[in-house]
């Protein structure tokens, strides 16, 4: 029989964390394995310290080899589950080798390359295997690097990718010329942005409504591709914004819904989190905080942690649950068994401190302080030592680390 889980208990958080401006696009359910950035150290060579891959003419003696062991195959094949990419995990993982084993070969970063002569096959299929990789903090350089010349060759994504990812909206409405009728999704929005700075908050909410209108048909806009993030909001939310501003509660709700289920967008999820938690829907919760947190939210990916923490910790519990526990509660501690609940934690809690999550760094030190694994659990800890904020908090743990009769509650590290 299984526990039920005390919603006070789940460590979850009751509001929505600050954006990342990451779009994703998904079609399914959570992954059943979550991807990890940080891979064990068993198999690498112990004279290769890189913390990001090397670029063309960098490559030193054992990188190629290193790099190429160390793709985050678990990335792609929850990439794959949520409909992020089309191509098979193990194509994505061929794709990504030959982009590596190309670069290695290179004798410098200005060499110019045509992908798809070096690398035979389509090239969106390349666009698609390096714009995951962009979502590794070890690989993220490397692919970049590789975006301008895809972008070359004609590919979309890596265009628009490159023109707009680090640009700002022009929201000069009053000294640009613009239709009455605009055609492209993009376009009505910054022209609903312009009317939004001068505070004609209906006007903007009819662009933004208009460029929903607009874009809706459409079952993949090149504007909104789900592989990367873009400056300009998203039709549905800059229209659910100017709602929820004018009090229209509903209406901005309605509008966030449609991010999530026509463009499976990972900043809608984001924005319906904190309603979905409180209406009990844990499993439902699970979905939306895993999709938010493969949009490359750090927080996200701390608080999925955090679930997945409390899950196996309850498991070991040898406690059986009471009768008449929460349904979903019960549900959603059903569907993994005590090992897959500390592996998906361990993984998650990993994305989160190569993203620069202090508190992810603590629990983890303290997760492996109790596995007995003190030496691997310092370096999470040096890493919390660094951040102010828990600086004083690790010190107490690091003054009796080696002490075998230390205790603690590994829950008190993750409030």
């Amino acid at each position: 029989m299984h526990r039920s889980i005390p919603a006070k208990r789940l460590a979850l958080s009751t509001q929505p964390r600050p954006a990342t401006g990451s779009f994703v696009r998904f079609a399914s359910s959570r992954p059943k394995r979550a991807p990890s950035t940080i891979r064990a150290e068993r198999r690498d060579s112990p004279r290769i310290s890189r913390s990001v891959s090397p670029l063309p003419g960098q490559f030193g003696p054992g990188d190629q080899g290193y790099a190429v062991r160390r793709l985050p195959l678990e990335l792609y094949l929850s990439a794959h589950k949520e409909g992020l990419i089309t191509i098979g995990v193990r194509e994505a993982s061929k794709i990504a080798r030959e982009c590596i084993e190309l670069a290695a070969e290179l004798k410098a970063q200005t060499e110019e390359v045509v992908l798809t002569e070096r690398i035979h096959t389509d090239i969106d299929k390349i666009s698609q295997t390096l714009f995951v990789l962009l979502r590794s903090p070890y690989y993220a350089r490397l692919a970049l690097w590789f975006l301008p010349h895809l972008a070359k060759q004609g590919d979309v994504r890596s265009s628009y990718y490159l023109s707009h990812v680090k640009s700002k909206a022009s929201r000069q409405a009053d000294s640009l010329s613009w239709p009455d009728n605009p055609t492209e999704p993009l376009q009505a929005v910054i022209i609903g942005q312009g009317l939004l700075d001068k505070g004609d908050l209906e006007n903007a909410a009819r662009r933004f409504k208009q460029a929903m209108d607009i874009s809706k048909p459409v079952d993949k806009p090149e504007s909104f591709d789900a592989l990367f993030p873009t400056s300009v909001q998203q039709p549905w939310e800059a229209y659910g914004s100017v709602m929820q501003s004018l009090g229209q509660q509903d209406a901005a709700k309605e509008a966030y819904s449609v991010g999530a289920t026509q463009y499976d967008n990972s900043r809608a999820y984001k924005l319906l989190l904190q309603d979905i938690l409180q209406s009990g829907d844990l499993v439902k919760y699970e979905e939306y905080l895993t999709k938010v947190a493969m949009g490359n939210d750090i927080p996200a990916c701390y608080q999925l942690g955090n679930l997945y923490l409390t899950l196996y910790l309850m498991k070991s519990d040898s406690k059986e649950s009471k009768p008449g526990g929460d349904k979903e509660e019960t549900l959603l501690e059903s569907r993994y068994t005590k090992d897959e609940s500390q592996k998906l934690a361990i993984e998650w809690y990993e994305i989160a401190v190569a993203g620069g999550h202090a508190q992810a760094a603590l629990v983890m030190a303290g997760l492996l302080r109790q596995q007995n694994k003190r030496e691997q659990g310092l370096r999470y800890l040096q890493i919390a030592e660094a951040n102010p904020n828990y600086s004083e908090r690790a010190a107490g743990l690091r003054g009796s680390w080696q002490d075998e009769q230390f205790t603690f509650d590994i829950k008190d590290l993750m409030r």
